[in-house]
């Protein structure tokens, strides 16, 4: 009897209907003043739906996605003129006899990267000092669209430089917005070499 009734509350919680997200075509523009500052940008796509097993705990199938953005550089004014760009729609859905909890989501990343400077600890110097600007969506209901508010409003039209704070063994790396901190993109610390009082170089892999 208490298997029929498991049966019957597991059909019960299964919907037909799936979840969709969707990117569609966008672009914006910011600047950089420095020769050291590397540009990546990423779509990241994903869904996931909730496994039927006969027990109290839960598990996930997710499907990941990422595909590079578009990120043309210019000179304009003295500076380097950076725009990042999707240029087609990306679509990503799932469907199917799933429970409820299924959903998926849509979000970008941009990672600054120092291609001058690494950051040193451990002998790491094949890894460059780097930050990363992300939105924060997460698995949605039903159809859903990016939201790039958060990177747009944060780079959109600023001048994007790397400021460099020396303390006696490091240095704490900063990514300046108009010549200001954006407290949240989170810093990055770098060792000192003690040669030259500044970061080790960057070594290419």
């Amino acid at each position: 009897m208490n298997t029929l009734k498991m049966i019957i509350l597991l059909v019960a919680s299964i919907q037909v209907m799936g979840a969709t997200t969707v990117a569609r075509p966008f672009s914006f523009s910011f600047y950089v003043d420095q020769e050291n500052m590397q540009i990546e940008a990423t779509l990241h796509q994903s869904c996931r739906y909730e496994k039927m097993v006969w027990s109290d705990s839960s598990q996930y199938y997710s499907d990941y996605k990422d595909i590079p953005l578009s990120v043309v550089s210019k000179k304009k004014a003295g500076m380097t003129e950076v725009t990042v760009s999707l240029d087609r729609t990306h679509k990503m859905k799932i469907e199917g006899f799933f429970k409820p909890t299924k959903g998926c989501y849509s979000n970008i990343s941009l990672k600054v990267s120092d291609t001058k400077y690494s950051i040193g600890w451990a002998n790491r110097f094949d890894k460059a000092i780097a930050m990363e600007v992300r939105t924060k969506q997460f698995y949605k209901k039903d159809d859903s669209q990016i939201d790039i508010s958060l990177v747009r409003d944060t780079f959109e039209n600023k001048v994007l430089t790397f400021f460099y704070k020396e303390s006696v063994r490091q240095f704490n790396v900063f990514l300046y917005f108009d010549g200001e901190r954006n407290w949240d993109v989170f810093s990055q610390s770098a060792a000192k070499n003690i040669k030259t009082g500044l970061p080790y170089l960057l070594k290419k892999k």
